[in-house]
């Protein structure tokens, strides 16, 4: 079996209601009743109102471990040996003292939830409805964190909005050559998925605007830049009508550098190993083929470092 990999995925975006029967989650302070009703989200504001449902876990990051002891489970159970998780600033304490002793310790914590099956590293994701004075703050944490080997990257995410008042931010990440990961093109078009390449991003979230320009199709194959491409997630927030309008196909036609993930398994009901199924069944895609996509994404990871091994075969090439 072809070891599986996962690049784009949020913490906050774990939970469902099945996990709500665990004791350890059934404790935390959720919106049960919520999170049931409106789960799978069905539409784009019904994906931000979902998140309504667990406000309470924001800045308490031990809360979210009940909830990724069960999903590392899940991905111990699926054949996932590696994935990147994406953790929201405001989780993450602005007392440097403070974000050392609570990022080491449940750095220290989920390795003993990887069981030695799979490896899971850790990004800072931040929105870009902030403040460039906010933007700053939150990169100076982040260049301390990657400095302290906590994180592996950094990633832009939330609502797509322009990029330009955070240029000095964004050219510190490239200036200390910190992974940077940019979610562009999920709902808006190739302008601000240009704007996204100009801070040299070396994957990009969704990008379906970009599909809409050929030539900036050719920059990013010829950037060599990884596309994170999200089907069950664009179906259910509208990025795409039908999945078979999904541009994955032209994607595949095209010879992009892509891989597939979930995005938030929680609130779209969805696994990785099911999405490659319904990349398979919709577009004759063969064994072969999700092989060689795992060795790109496995190309395309921010950690160097193979804490698990035996991961050799994915170093080949395709």
């Amino acid at each position: 079996m072809t070891p599986l990999v996962e690049l784009h995925c949020h913490l906050d975006g774990l939970l469902d209601p099945a996990m709500l029967s665990d004791p350890g989650v059934a404790r935390l302070p959720l919106d049960h009743e919520g999170l049931r009703r409106d789960t799978p989200v069905q539409g784009r504001a019904a994906f931000w109102r979902w998140f309504e449902h667990s406000r309470a876990l924001e800045g308490h990051l031990a809360r979210y471990q009940p909830i990724l002891k069960l999903q590392a489970q899940r991905w111990i159970h699926q054949g996932l040996r590696y994935v990147e998780l994406m953790i929201g600033s405001s989780e993450i304490p602005r007392d440097h003292e403070e974000m050392r002793a609570q990022l080491g310790a449940f750095r220290a914590w989920l390795d003993t939830q990887e069981a030695g099956r799979v490896q899971i590293e850790l990004l800072m994701a931040f929105g870009r409805d902030r403040s460039p004075e906010a933007v700053d703050e939150i990169i100076t944490r982040a260049l301390a964190l990657y400095e302290m080997g906590l994180i592996v990257g950094v990633a832009l995410a939330g609502r797509e909005l322009p990029l330009r008042p955070f240029d000095r931010s964004l050219h510190r990440l490239r200036e200390a050559g910190v992974p940077l990961e940019i979610h562009a093109g999920e709902w808006s078009g190739p302008a601000l998925v240009w704007e996204a390449l100009a801070y040299q991003p070396r994957r990009l979230g969704h990008a379906v605007g970009a599909f809409e320009a050929p030539w900036l199709l050719e920059v990013i194959k010829a950037r060599r830049v990884h596309l994170e491409l999200c089907l069950t997630s664009n179906l259910r927030t509208g990025s795409v009508a039908d999945l078979a309008a999904h541009p994955v196909g032209q994607a595949r036609a095209l010879g992009l550098d892509f891989s597939l993930s979930t995005d938030d398994p929680g609130p779209f009901q969805c696994t990785l190993p099911g999405e490659l199924r319904r990349f398979q069944a919709t577009f004759g895609a063969s064994d072969a083929e999700i092989e060689a996509m795992m060795r790109r994404a496995w190309a395309a990871r921010f950690a160097r470092l193979d804490r698990l091994g035996g991961l050799a075969s994915l170093e080949a090439a395709p």
